[in-house]
């Protein structure tokens, strides 16, 4: 796979999904923001683990870090950047060990729309993506993303310096002094 892909990915994508092609097998197929479609010949957790590589990390540190902010062990939404959180959510029926996660981009889900106890549709920028999980299963799943991107910027934002007081300490005492008296 090409780094192009990725960065392409990065710069307009909104959703990694699964999908099954006659003559291709199981391979991904990337959303971008127009709703155009782009099928890459590797499977979605390949391009998963290449986009983490991306960015620099890999999904286990990333489920065990936020995994615990949230207090779960699967469907763990994982923030790449300040406001770009990926969250998983169940989009296909698979055949055998195939993936049935996706990944969408959680800033790009407009409306949530349950159409059967255990089927939803996310509505999202000039796209619909059905998935396999209730109405309040997913806005679960986009809380969860929010306060994993609360974490991720409380972790990495960039921290004030303490520095001490240019004054000497007896000019900084003198004017406590005449307030004593």
């Amino acid at each position: 796979m090409k780094w192009q892909t990725l960065e392409f990915f990065v710069a307009r994508g909104q959703a990694i999904l699964p999908v099954n092609v006659p003559g291709e097998g199981d391979i991904v197929m990337l959303v971008d923001h127009q709703g155009e479609e782009y099928y890459v010949g590797v499977h979605a957790q390949t391009f998963l683990k290449q986009l983490l590589t991306y960015f620099g990390t890999d999904l286990h540190t990333l489920r065990r870090r936020y995994g615990q902010v949230i207090g779960k062990k699967k469907m763990i939404p994982l923030p790449l950047s300040s406001g770009w959180v990926l969250a998983p959510f169940n989009t296909r029926r698979p055949i055998g060990r195939q993936s049935r996660t996706g990944w969408i981009l959680t800033e790009a889900v407009q409306e949530v729309q349950e159409h059967a106890p255990t089927l939803s549709e996310l509505k999202l920028h000039h796209y619909t993506v059905m998935v396999y999980h209730s109405k309040l299963f997913c806005q679960q799943q986009l809380r969860s993303a929010r306060l994993v991107q609360l974490e991720f910027d409380q972790l990495h934002q960039r921290r004030p310096v303490v520095k001490e007081h240019p004054w000497p300490y007896s000019r900084c005492i003198e004017p406590f002094k005449s307030d004593l008296k």
